[in-house]
């Protein structure tokens, strides 16, 4: 028995159907969208906290949406047992601030606010438990309505009790990270510091680096003075007992040149002591003379006093003590010309120094201890401390080693050899590059040196591409308290490299 075929739907029909179906689905989920607010700004998030009863709000983050899974459960939660007491809502915490505390979270939130007060907050899609915890604040929002009640006093940005233990465990494991990390970075550091303090005690066991302020380096005698007792010397308290060994009975005295034609008054104020003139000469000072001269007595510093050391010649002093005298050259030369030493009834209105005092510039300069003299001695007559005593070796500049491949040896040689000394230095100043030398490789740890010298290297018959060329160029001039002022920043010569 055969059966009819009705017949076929035409291809109108077809999607007619299928546009109905459509409609229907959207409608399904336009209902569902409806049964959840969207809040999305703080706008929306202030009218929705004027509604009356218990407000359920699932935050969430844009990157990851609200919690579809818990629509179905929410649903039939208010309409069994909500009802209009009861209004949900989805609040994207992105664009709200009072939520900023749930940003870029991917748990799922739950907030229960009734009155604009924080009730309780939920975390997980755990479905039971978010139904009973509705229903439990369903009951006692109806009990807070009578007065039966009182609601917790807690504004929605703030944290619950829960939150607020969770808060201060994270902030303690924070907190210990952290502490081992610096614990870490310390003991590294000081492993670092100890291993390079023992490589340099083996080389600089017997020395100890002093750094002295700017405003306190007119004080160096001060506190070369402290450490004589203690015998710790320096390369100024070695060069003063080189000389002492030598010149014990003389003391140098330099005239400014205002106040020369007074030599008779210098004269006759040390012969009741028993200091005579065993030599004098003229000498213009210059300006590196004036700059030594100013760091042991810094009046000669003020600018007429230097302009006129550099400008016109003084007359320097050779005073020698007589041998049936007592005591030492240098205490019997201050006391006649400073009055240093003498009692208050025998000093006179005016020392010698103070009456040759001329407009502010000192009329002589007189070491002050045994290290000035030293210096004085160097600068004022040279040619006699030479006689017997080499010259002092010049200070090495502050200096910092530059690595190059030796491939680059000639164009950094051309550079290094047009380069000049730094401005603020006093001439004569030593180079920038001090020295240099050719090695098998860039270790620093075991160093291969080759040769000092280009002309040695050129004739190597076989160079490797490891080989370097390390540089010692100076930083700064050798004598800092003898620099003038310089601008601040990386010297331009240095960069020029």
């Amino acid at each position: 028995m055969s059966v009819e075929e009705g017949p076929r739907p035409t291809l109108t029909q077809l999607v007619a159907a299928n546009a109905a179906a459509a409609a229907a689905g959207a409608g399904k989920k336009a209902a569902q969208v409806q049964l959840q607010a969207e809040l999305n700004t703080d706008e929306d998030w202030r009218k929705f906290l004027l509604r009356d009863g218990l407000l359920v709000v699932d935050v969430y983050s844009e990157w990851c949406g609200p919690c579809i899974g818990m629509v179905g459960n929410l649903k039939k939660i208010k309409v069994e047992i909500g009802g209009d007491n009861l209004h949900l809502a989805i609040a994207k915490a992105d664009t709200i601030e009072v939520l900023k505390r749930f940003r870029n979270r991917s748990e799922p939130t739950w907030m229960f606010i009734a009155a604009g007060q924080l009730l309780n907050v939920v975390f997980g899609a755990d479905a039971p438990r978010l139904a009973r915890t509705i229903e439990q604040e369903l009951k006692y929002e109806e009990l807070a309505r009578k007065g039966e009640r009182t609601r917790p006093s807690r504004l929605p940005h703030e944290l619950t009790p829960e939150e607020q233990v969770v808060a201060e465990a994270l902030a303690a494991r924070a907190e210990a990270k952290q502490a081992r990390e610096r614990e870490a970075v310390l003991s590294a550091r000081e492993a670092r510091r100890e291993a390079r303090a023992r490589r340099l005690e083996a080389h600089f066991a017997e020395v100890c680096p002093v750094l002295m302020m700017p405003h306190s380096q007119k004080h160096l005698r001060k506190v070369a003075d402290a450490l004589e007792p203690l015998e710790i010397s320096s390369r100024r308290e070695a060069r003063t007992r080189r000389l002492e060994a030598h010149f014990a009975e003389v003391c140098p005295v330099l005239m400014m040149p205002h106040s020369q034609k007074h030599l008779r008054k210098v004269a006759d104020a040390l012969e009741p002591l028993g200091v005579t003139v065993a030599d004098k000469c003229p000498l213009l000072v210059g300006a590196e003379g004036a700059r030594i001269l100013a760091v042991e007595d810094p009046t000669l510093g003020a600018p007429p006093a230097l302009a006129a050391l550099v400008e016109r010649p003084s007359l320097t002093l050779l005073l020698k003590k007589l041998p049936e005298k007592d005591g030492d050259v240098l205490e019997l030369v201050r006391r006649g010309l400073c009055g240093d030493g003498l009692p208050d009834e025998e000093k006179p209105k005016k020392t010698v120094l103070e009456e040759l005092t001329a407009e502010g510039v000192p009329g002589l300069f007189v070491p002050a201890d045994r290290h000035a003299r030293a210096v004085a001695l160097d600068l004022l007559f040279p040619k006699m401390v030479g006689s017997v005593v080499e010259p002092p070796a010049p200070p090495e500049p502050p200096h910092i080693a530059l690595v190059y491949g030796a491939w680059q040896r000639r164009a950094v040689l051309a550079a290094a050899a047009a380069l000049t000394p730094f401005p603020a230095a006093p001439a004569p100043a030593a180079p920038v590059v001090l020295r240099y030398g050719f090695f098998a490789d860039a270790s620093v740890e075991e160093p291969r040196l080759l040769c000092k010298t280009l002309e040695k290297y050129e004739e190597r018959p076989e160079k490797d591409y490891c080989e370097t060329l390390v540089l010692m160029a100076a930083v700064g001039p050798a004598d800092p308290v003898l620099s003038g002022p310089s601008p601040s920043g990386p010297p331009a010569t240095l960069l020029a490299l």
